[in-house]
């Protein structure tokens, strides 16, 4: 599973739907307040390109912050309690901001790498995805999100692809609501996931129905089964 997040300058371009966006606290097109405002439950990235400010990612790029200013700026940024600060940068500079990282007793797992790679089509950076060769002819390093295209929906509009634990352990499938489940139920005593392939793929429930019995439904799909009464399921070996 993965995440979609978009960011523009021109918030008109930016879809209603949303659920993740980033946006600049400097420079010039300061988007990160007016993206809280417009979005309030949405989970927002703020960028700073400029490695004098804070914010949760650092813009390394021509023009912006450089990669050796990005040691002292990650070590500031995990002392105000950030963590696992995030460098954005081309994927053609990830292998270079990770030497420097490394060089100031940073390792991979204290930061974020969020590369910029257009052209590959919907992609997070890596030996085993896109496979890109730096200038200096070693394969990027994989990469916790990518920034793939500049042209999102047909807009002007970047979308990148993210790790779903990027901004934090992923979050659980919520429970289906008991609205939409068959039956007439007096009271739900559990709800349980069932798991396939190690992520949640349905539910179970389990609860007393109004003739007073013990009755369970499962959904999965998408779809409810028919409840059954629970003395009727047969569960020997």
């Amino acid at each position: 599973m993965t995440l979609v997040m978009y960011d523009s300058v021109d918030l008109t371009a930016l879809p209603g739907d949303g659920l993740y966006f980033a946006g600049y606290v400097d420079g010039a097109w300061v988007t990160e307040p007016m993206l809280r405002a417009r979005y309030p439950r949405a989970h927002i990235l703020s960028i700073a390109v400029f490695a004098g400010d804070d914010a949760e990612c650092l813009d390394v790029e021509p023009g912006d912050a450089t990669a050796a200013q990005v040691p002292a700026w990650v070590a500031r940024q995990q002392a105000r309690g950030i963590h696992r600060p995030v460098v954005y940068t081309s994927a053609g500079n990830v292998n270079a901001v990770l030497r420097v990282l490394q060089a100031a007793g940073t390792g991979r797992s204290g930061v974020r790498i969020w590369s910029a790679h257009y052209g590959c089509g919907e992609h997070i950076c890596g030996p085993a995805t896109c496979g890109y060769i730096d200038p200096g002819g070693q394969v990027v390093a994989a990469c916790d999100g990518t920034q793939w295209t500049n042209q999102a929906l047909g807009r002007n509009l970047d979308e990148s692809v993210l790790l779903d634990d990027f901004f934090g352990a992923p979050a659980p499938s919520p429970a289906p609501a008991e609205a939409d489940m068959p039956g007439i139920w007096k009271q739900i005593i559990s709800v349980t996931p069932t798991f396939a392939a190690g992520v949640i793929g349905g539910w179970t429930m389990v609860g007393i129905g109004e003739d007073g019995a013990l009755w369970t439904v499962s959904k999965q799909g998408g779809t409810w089964t028919k409840p059954e009464r629970i003395d009727s399921i047969d569960i020997r070996a």
